[in-house]
């Protein structure tokens, strides 16, 4: 078991921006679940973390009802709680109305990719020997395997060893770690979201982000590939139907 506060990276990020903040809760986890198409299992397995840009994630929310359209909003209010002015050319403030919601980005996302998971903890599962269920509405992510990783400390551990090393690879300007529970909010929520924060509504997914910013000159959104080292050895694959379906068998008394 891993309990996540945060995990900075131990490399220093002085981008000029103000720095996001979030509440200091631990969340427990026994296991990490990512949902996967078959074809890219075997890449998964070999320690490749396919870590897509936040275009993508954008795109998804377009095609599919479980993706989120505040992906990589800094901040966001409900419009019934703004007033926006615009001048004109008589330095008059017009009112603009607002529907929805007012959001507001910084360009760093063009550089930034995640990769995210679903973490899990058995606290309040019975004593025993019991059952684990997906929730349903992850089969709307389109994976038809699970890559179920039973060492959660290791993959951490290996996954920050593997930033660490590289040189151009930093966290996500104006965000204090890399690595990090989503922090679901209510969605009458305004302020800050940033990368490890979205609303309610998405917290069946129990979403681990993972999320790095390529420190480099040229800004373009595009797929990044972090290696880290097989995870064979401590994972198990499972049909995704079947931890809906059927559940996992978990003996609490032995995790």
């Amino acid at each position: 078991m891993v309990n996540f506060l945060n995990t900075p990276m131990t490399k220093a990020n002085n981008l000029p921006l103000s720095m996001n903040t979030y509440p200091d809760n631990k969340f427990s986890c026994q296991v990490l679940i990512k949902i996967i198409k078959n074809e890219y299992v075997e890449d998964l397995l070999k320690g490749y973390l396919y870590m897509n840009p936040f275009k993508y994630f954008r795109n998804f929310e377009e095609k599919n009802t479980v993706g989120d359209d505040l992906e990589g909003i800094d901040s966001s209010y409900r419009a019934e709680d703004v007033i926006i002015k615009i001048s004109n050319d008589k330095d008059e403030l017009i009112p603009n109305g607002v529907f929805g919601r007012c959001n507001f980005h910084n360009n760093y996302v063009e550089n930034s990719n995640l990769f995210s998971l679903s973490a899990f903890s058995f606290e309040k599962l019975p004593e025993g020997i019991t059952k684990f269920f997906l929730d349903k509405n992850f089969r709307e992510f389109k994976g038809d395997k699970a890559i179920v990783i039973l060492d959660v400390p290791r993959f951490i551990s290996k996954t920050q060893s593997a930033m660490e090393s590289l040189k151009n690879i930093i966290q996500i300007p104006n965000e204090p770690f890399f690595i990090r529970h989503i922090d679901y909010v209510s969605d009458s929520y305004n302020g800050r979201l940033g990368v490890f924060r979205k609303l309610e509504k998405y917290q069946w997914q129990q979403e681990l982000r993972i999320a790095i910013y390529r420190n480099v000159k040229k800004i373009k959104s595009k797929p990044y590939i972090l290696k880290i080292g097989s995870i064979r050895s401590f994972s198990v694959v499972m049909d995704t139907e079947e931890l809906i379906s059927k559940g996992a068998t978990i003996n609490k008394q032995n995790r």
